[in-house]
């Protein structure tokens, strides 16, 4: 392979060669097993002459400028037999490469002088050990020798199948027997004889994108359900797998002899779709988007009503794409059907008041407000003070949001502050002579203090700080 001056291997590699070139024994050599990670191990094998020893060294070459290149799409193709015989050809994808032999890319079978089974790749009259191919995008049939120095039963399977685009079908022909085996999924065993000099066996790789059809059905309402349907083009049946766009599996189907749908919520989707034996893949991304017309619920109102102005609550419908609407008052289970809210409280109290809004295919939405309804108005227009107590009772502001009644009269007093909607905070009744009230814990906003005795009432506004 190319470009070995830079790849750490290389002085280690040469290292080990050298020693086994030059201190090879008649009684034994050294086999350089390259893991992975580039360990190398050592095993004593057979004697090997110099010859084969140059050729093991080339194959080593060229399998350790494999394994440091990215995982290529590939195919092992392994054959055992009696005697624990065990021999592999691989093949794999490369750009540039040919079907016929590549220096740059693939690699001999090389037989060393004692008899053994051996499997092989043949093409042009060349026994691959190694051979690198264009990706095939239609049809490829390669064919497979198989040889063995005794006859038995011997079986071929693929110990290593993978990168493989999608769709991508490999299957080994035994054209003496006329059996098709998909070698990827399914070992094949035969009778091997010890004469078989020709090629026996083909490998065929196929790749077929299925057309997929989908149709998506957008949720009528908001935040309900679309629906996608998918199928294959061809008989089936088909195996789908719907994942979002992150790659999380959704659903998955499994011998489906038609089409298959996904419920989902508005989104981007990705199904894919195989056939059983998986030699024909396709996938389509699809979007299911919100409905286009939805009903918006809202109305306008005051948030406060008073009961000494008859408790009424008016409330103007401004929703939108809306047919039919739903009122509810939250008081004794008052209800309405009107599109505007003419509603009557007899009560004090904080009241929930929903619209639902429907449109014609049935959506709603629905929108809520808090009504406080309080027996009196405390408008700055009832702020004053009436004659008789103008003088005997004073609001006083004495800083850091500490307030006093002055009561020179010590008459009993019941003092109350609301906030600008009507909403009572704080009661409190008392004859002291000097009331103090500490509102720490109100709010920054602007209040009114209402400071009743038998002779009068006094209102006044004031700020927390």
């Amino acid at each position: 392979m190319n470009n070995l001056k830079n790849q750490p291997e290389k002085s280690s590699l040469l290292e080990a060669f050298m020693n086994l070139l030059f201190h090879t024994t008649p009684n034994k050599a050294v086999l350089m097993q390259i893991s992975k990670n580039g360990a190398i191990k050592n095993t004593t094998l057979p004697s090997l002459p110099h010859r084969y020893a140059l050729m093991l060294f080339a194959l080593i070459l060229v399998s350790l400028g494999l394994s440091l290149k990215a995982q290529p799409s590939m195919v092992r193709l392994q054959m055992s037999g009696p005697n624990n015989a065990l021999d592999e050809t691989v093949l794999y994808y490369q750009s540039g490469a040919t079907l016929g032999f590549d220096n740059e890319y693939d690699a001999y079978k090389l037989s060393g002088p004692n008899p053994h089974a051996e499997i092989g790749i043949y093409y042009d009259a060349t026994l691959f050990q190694i051979n690198g191919i264009e990706r095939v995008n239609q049809f490829v049939s390669l064919p497979v020798l198989a040889k063995a120095p005794v006859t038995g039963t011997y079986t071929i399977f693929a110990s290593d199948f993978q990168n493989m685009p999608f769709g991508t079908c490999i299957k080994l022909i035994d054209t003496e027997t006329g059996t098709a085996t998909d070698i990827r999924s399914t070992n094949y065993t035969f009778t091997l004889s010890n004469t078989t000099n020709t090629p026996r066996f083909s490998l065929e790789i196929s790749f077929s994108v299925l057309p997929v059809i989908t149709s998506v059905t957008a949720p009528i309402c908001t935040n309900t359900m679309g629906i996608c349907t998918a199928e294959g083009l061809g008989t089936g049946p088909w195996n789908y797998t719907w994942k979002d766009t992150s790659g999380n599996v959704i659903r998955t189907a499994f011998e489906i002899s038609g089409p298959d749908s996904l419920n989902a919520v508005a989104g981007a989707y990705i199904v894919n779709i195989s056939s059983g034996s998986g030699c024909n893949y396709g996938s389509s991304a699809f979007t299911i988007n919100n409905p286009e017309i939805v009903p918006v619920a809202a109305f306008t109102s005051s948030d406060t009503v008073f009961l000494e102005s008859g408790g009424i609550l008016n409330a103007q419908n401004t929703s939108l794409n809306a047919a039919s609407y739903e009122w509810y008052f939250s008081d004794n289970g008052a209800s309405s059907t009107d599109i505007n809210s003419y509603h009557e409280y007899a009560d004090e109290g904080d009241f929930e008041v929903s619209l639902f809004a429907y449109n014609l295919q049935g959506c709603s939405d629905t929108t809520v407000k808090i009504i406080h309804v309080s027996k009196t108005d405390p408008t700055p227009a009832s702020v004053g003070l009436e004659s008789a107590v103008a003088n005997d009772i004073k609001w006083c502001t004495l800083g850091a949001n500490q307030y006093m009644v002055a009561n020179s009269q010590k008459d009993l007093i019941d003092v109350s502050i609301c906030d600008l909607g009507g909403k009572t905070l704080l009661e409190k009744q008392s004859n002291e002579e000097n009331i103090h009230l500490n509102l720490e814990s109100f709010q920054k906003s602007l209040y009114i203090v209402t400071l009743k005795t038998k002779r009068g009432i006094k209102r006044a506004q004031f700020f927390v700080e």
